[in-house]
């Protein structure tokens, strides 16, 4: 059977050119090392974070539970995956997509936390932006078809209109049903990027 162990320094140098960030801490969250891509992510300098618990990064935007639920589940053993806002060193808030893996020792307990840390704020807001257009697209298209049914039923209650005001509902029912097909079609498309992402 093959050995696929790596010497630390291999692992080292491996992790210290990924651009996710990366931690190792210890069982008790203390933090003793740390990536470049995590400095880079946090603004922090690695002499302000050897040492520090981890929780450095708390951004007072998650309740206490969450924190435990999480504690105990890498705690357990088990790795933990999920996302949390985070503070930079800077005061400024960031989307963090994580997984937290203990790493245990040939008696079974828990020696270090290994964490990968990825900024997922701008994909977050994108996906916020395209919700957004959608809501707004469907808005519009509920409100001209309420238009179209309006402007129908005046049309039949006064039977005396000019043929060239009647000749405006077929473009203006067309408006309405393009527009519908139009939020069908995004509202596809956004729900099948959230899937994917």
């Amino acid at each position: 059977m093959n050995d696929y162990s790596f010497p630390p320094h291999i692992l080292f140098a491996a992790l210290d050119s990924t651009p996710i960030g990366a931690t190792i801490t210890d069982p008790a969250g203390r933090i003793e090392w740390v990536n470049p891509a995590f400095l880079r992510l946090t603004g922090y300098r690695l002499a302000d974070l050897i040492g520090q618990n981890i929780s450095v990064l708390k951004s007072g935007e998650h309740a206490d539970e969450e924190y435990r639920e999480i504690w105990q589940t890498i705690s357990s053993g088990l790795t933990w995956r999920g996302t949390l806002i985070n503070k930079r060193k800077d005061g400024t808030l960031y989307n963090e997509s994580q997984t937290i893996t203990p790493i245990t020792g040939e008696d079974g307990t828990i020696q270090y936390y290994v964490a990968f840390k990825e900024d997922i704020s701008a994909m977050i807001a994108l996906e916020k932006q395209k919700k957004n257009d959608l809501e707004r697209i469907q808005s519009n298209s509920r409100e001209l078809h309420a238009l179209n049914k309006l402007f129908q039923d005046n049309l039949h209650a006064r039977s005396d209109l000019h043929d060239g005001v009647r000749s405006t509902i077929p473009t203006l029912s067309g408006l309405a049903a393009e527009l519908s097909q139009v939020a069908t079609s995004l509202e596809a498309t956004w729900r099948r990027d959230a899937a994917v992402s």
